[in-house]
């Protein structure tokens, strides 16, 4: 689309060079109020720059004509002499014409008014010279017209320039010329008032978000506003006096500024370096020729300047949009806002440099679309900009929004495995290991903490499976691991592990190990109650332990178990099966009685034995609270008989003890 919107604007530039043309002869300023020489003028270059104006006069054959709007020369080694006939010329002052030159940025010009053979004014002038100083006060060069009283002749301009020459050139009216120019200041003051506004809004945006490509665009539009200024003129209404002779590299220098941020704009802008970061790399590069360049346009001869400062330009819009093209391949959304600001702009500035190079002719279109193009780019840039931001915050909300999802995702994930790893490790194992999760656990770790262990299994469970078959064994264990495990955990209990149909299970606290054997055993009734008919019963055996374990990993770097090992695990274990040979269903130890904090009526002792390994006996507790209430309350009532034979025993009065023991199985035969 580009591409044709260019082919059209060339077009259009060729039909305004013919556009409006009068027949190539004398000029007649009969009630004329403006008239543009260009078609009007013969041209011919002095390139020796040695002729005076009377060997110009004495060599009319050597004049061809212009034949455009705007006379141009591009860039040329020599002097430029324009001759234009007038005639009807009004005379007085009440009805002077002005010429206009509305080129501002020739080195030299000359100005002749010729009739019947005789020189009836001249003026001379530069773009150096002082505004007080010429002919007339004004930042073009305008010259009266004055063929004294003669009713036409001649007027000859002899013109000197070290850059790209392109010449508006015009007759006014004077009044005609001073109501335009005040139209003409005004627009210019719109023009340059709208870069301002657009410059000083883009900065403060810079300093509120800190986005580079709005300090870019800030320096793009006031370097490219230094740049119309000089080719406008107006830079010589502020700044020849600090300036002086510097003034004839203004234009070429800030033409190279504005095309570095223009590519710096650009290359943040479009995210090159991010998503393009061949074209970013290609961008870079001719970053740093215009960088090395300025140099030249500063300090080499004009005409070597002005071809780095039109010529490297016309590079970095190639790029330009070569990015833009690429960037909109991608997708990139703000990429199609970037192409319609620049679109204008890109196309009348090419136009503006091909015109500097004559490849395209001199018109008012090629010679200020560009002010309509920057005008209406300073605009849709900061719409394109803000559209920018939004669309990037869009991105980042987006993938703020993505990344929360997957920190989602990915803490749902954390918290299964946590989940399935506490199926494993029970995270109160980890808090005795002083750990946080699994992954902080490491080979070797290890801590001794004081515990009461509980050991629980199946009475008779050879029996049961050989009798049930393995898938039934199975199902049957589960089911039974599925029951009482909760009842654990209801404890505050930690299961260490299962051993088969044995339980390991940890508590910091002996009151909790010794309730939680109790609602064992009482969950196994109720589990017993729900079974089919004919399936075998369960019945479980309890011992209680409580003293110091090490509790931490064991195995291979890469093979770990948690474990809890010690004498404590051992004589747990082993004061569990006891529980076979005293037919009783839960026994603990003397330590876990005296670990006890609160009274558990239903606990008395029932042996004290001596343990391999063991100096001291372990004196062996039975809890009987999960007996039916009926024979609970008469082993409570059968109590004192029960400790008289334990003492009468202990004592070696064996007599008194085989009668409190008649007494008390008299009153319990079911013990």
């Amino acid at each position: 689309m580009l591409a044709r919107t260019a082919l059209v604007a060339l077009a259009f530039a060729a039909l305004q060079c013919h556009h409006g043309e009068a027949p190539h002869g004398a000029a007649s300023l009969a009630a004329v109020a403006f008239l543009r020489a260009g078609p009007y003028m013969d041209q011919w270059i002095d390139y020796s720059r040695t002729a005076t104006l009377e060997d110009v006069i004495d060599s009319p054959e050597r004049f061809v004509p212009v034949g455009r709007q705007y006379p141009g020369f591009g860039v040329i080694d020599g002097a430029i002499w324009l001759k234009m006939q007038l005639t009807d010329v009004p005379a007085g002052a009440r009805e002077r014409h002005l010429l206009e030159v509305a080129n501002p940025t020739l080195r030299g010009l000359r100005f002749y008014c010729v009739a019947d053979g005789s020189v009836t004014c001249r003026y001379e002038t530069s773009m150096l010279e002082p505004l007080e100083g010429r002919a007339v006060p004004h930042q073009h060069f305008l010259f009266p017209i004055d063929f004294g009283t003669a009713g036409g002749g001649d007027i000859y301009l002899r013109i000197d320039s070290d850059y790209a020459i392109t010449l508006p050139i015009f007759v006014w009216s004077e009044l005609s010329f001073y109501r335009s120019d005040t139209r003409r200041n005004f627009a210019f003051g719109l023009f340059f008032g709208l870069l301002l506004a657009m410059a000083l809004y883009n900065l403060f945006l810079f300093i509120s978000v800190r986005d580079r490509a709005y300090l870019y665009y800030v320096l793009y539009i006031t370097c490219f506003g230094l740049f119309f200024s000089s080719v406008y003129g107006y830079a010589a209404l502020f700044f020849l006096d600090w300036l002086g002779g510097a003034l004839l590299r203004f234009a070429p220098f800030f033409s190279l500024a504005t095309s570095i941020f223009a590519l710096s704009f650009a290359r943040t802008f479009l995210l090159l370096r991010e998503q393009l970061p061949r074209a970013s790399r290609l961008v870079d590069v001719l970053i740093v020729v215009h960088i090395l360049a300025l140099p030249v346009v500063v300090f080499a001869p004009p005409p070597i300047a002005t071809k780095f400062a039109n010529l490297l330009p016309l590079a970095a819009i190639v790029l330009v949009v070569y990015s833009t093209f690429a960037a909109i391949r991608r997708r990139f959304r703000p990429a199609y806002y970037f192409l319609a600001a620049w679109a204008l702009l890109l196309i009348s500035v090419s136009l503006f440099i091909l015109m500097n190079f004559r490849i395209v002719p001199g018109n008012f279109f090629t010679y200020h679309g560009q002010l309509f193009g920057a005008g209406l780019e300073a605009v849709l840039l900061s719409f394109a900009l803000g559209f920018r931001i939004n669309s990037l915050k869009e991105a980042e909300e987006s993938a703020r929004l993505m990344a929360l999802e997957e920190e989602r995702r990915a803490l749902a994930i954390q918290q299964r495995m946590s989940a399935s790893f506490a199926r494993f490790v029970p995270t109160e194992f980890l808090r005795y290991l002083d750990r946080e999760n699994i992954l902080d656990v490491v080979h070797g770790d290890a801590v001794q903490r004081h515990l009461t262990v509980l050991f629980t299994d199946i009475r008779g469970f050879t029996g049961i499976s050989e009798r049930l078959g393995s898938e039934a064994t199975f199902r049957l264990l589960n089911q039974y691991l599925g029951q009482v495990a909760p009842i654990i955990r209801a404890h505050r209990g930690v299961i260490d592990k299962f051993i088969g149909d044995a339980i390991m299970a940890l508590f910091e606290r002996a009151d909790d190990g010794v309730r939680a054997a109790v609602a064992l055993l009482r969950a196994i009734e109720s589990f017993n109650a729900g079974r089919p008919d004919g399936q075998p019963e369960i019945s479980i055996g309890i011992g209680l332990h409580h003293g110091e374990v090490m509790l931490g990993t064991v195995g291979s770097p890469d093979r770990l178990e948690t474990t809890v090992i010690g004498d404590t695990v051992n004589l747990a274990s082993r004061i569990e099966s006891t529980t076979k040979r005293y037919g009783t269903r839960i026994i603990l130890s003397d330590a876990v009685f005296r670990a006890l904090h609160d009274e558990f009526p239903d606990i008395r002792e029932i042996d004290t034995v001596y343990v391999k390994g063991k100096e001291r006996p372990v004196v062996l507790f039975e809890n009987f609270s999960a007996y039916p209430a009926a024979e609970r309350d008469r082993l409570q009532q059968a109590q004192s008989f029960f400790l008289a034979g334990m003492a009468y025993f202990r004592s070696a009065d064996l007599a008194s003890a085989r009668q409190n023991f008649s007494d008390y199985l008299e009153r319990c035969p079911f013990d």
